[in-house]
């Protein structure tokens, strides 16, 4: 599934565990700034990536929530309903 997004955050986008992809609350995946093409350090990112479901869901409609992260732990977050098939 590719996804397309533009987020920014307080601070500075950190190099590694940068973004939290979360599938309805039920599945959490940590990505870092370069999985999702963003240069660490902007406190801006508008770029698409490619990311998978989690083998645990099943086909249904999920709310994808993507957080971003500053340096300090502060985050912005970007939601989306996506439908998972087979």
């Amino acid at each position: 599934m590719e996804l397309g997004i533009s987020v920014s955050v307080p601070g500075r986008i950190p190099a590694e565990l940068a973004f939290q992809v979360t599938w309805s609350g039920i599945a959490a995946q940590t990505l870092s700034a370069a999985e999702v093409n963003c240069i660490s350090g902007e406190v801006s990112c508008t770029t698409r990536f490619s990311i998978r479901p989690p083998l645990s869901l099943v086909p249904g409609s999920y709310l994808l929530s993507l957080r971003a992260f500053d340096r300090l732990g502060q985050s912005a977050m970007v939601t989306e309903r996506v439908l998972v098939t087979d």
